[in-house]
């Protein structure tokens, strides 16, 4: 009997050790879309690599955002730099100039060296917002949509 109940314990503890592994990696409801590029780090003039989750149902026009920063800078990465994690709120304001329409995205709660405000292209490219009326400037360091069949969509 006591085997069989320490058997039953150790399945027990398998599933809950699984179920609280898989909450670290899931996203914590729909995602409204997933994004990736690279970025100057703006200071050394070097890039990081950007990933960027907005969380909402599709047709959202606010929510929570998580985004990764990751260096490409050689002397950092052999300091032991990581990966910094920004988390807060995001939302769209879209408008008619000239007789076309924009979208733009507003991001909370980043540092002063992270574009916090993007254009949103058609084709659902995000370009960091400047006061140019053109975003070819910006267009090097636009994040592009990655497609729901990403492996690891929505999980950064």
């Amino acid at each position: 009997m006591r085997r069989h109940v320490v058997r039953h314990a150790r399945h027990i503890g398998v599933v809950a050790l699984a179920a609280g592994l898989g909450g670290c990696f899931a996203p914590t409801g729909p995602i409204y879309g997933q994004w990736s590029g690279y970025q100057p780090d703006g200071a050394l003039g070097y890039e990081r690599n950007v990933r960027l989750v907005l969380e909402g149902t599709p047709d959202a026009r606010a929510g929570t955002y998580r985004m990764r920063i990751t260096p490409i800078n050689p002397a950092a990465l052999l300091q032991g730099a990581s990966s910094a994690y920004y988390s807060d709120r995001w939302t769209l304001e879209t408008g008619v100039a000239d007789g076309r329409a924009w979208t733009r995205l507003h991001l909370t709660g980043l540092p002063g060296t992270q574009f916090d405000t993007y254009d949103m292209l058609p084709d659902r490219t995000l370009v960091p917002y400047t006061y140019d009326p053109s975003p070819q400037g910006a267009m090097p360091y636009r994040l592009g949509p990655l497609p729901p069949t990403t492996y690891g969509y929505g999980r950064i």
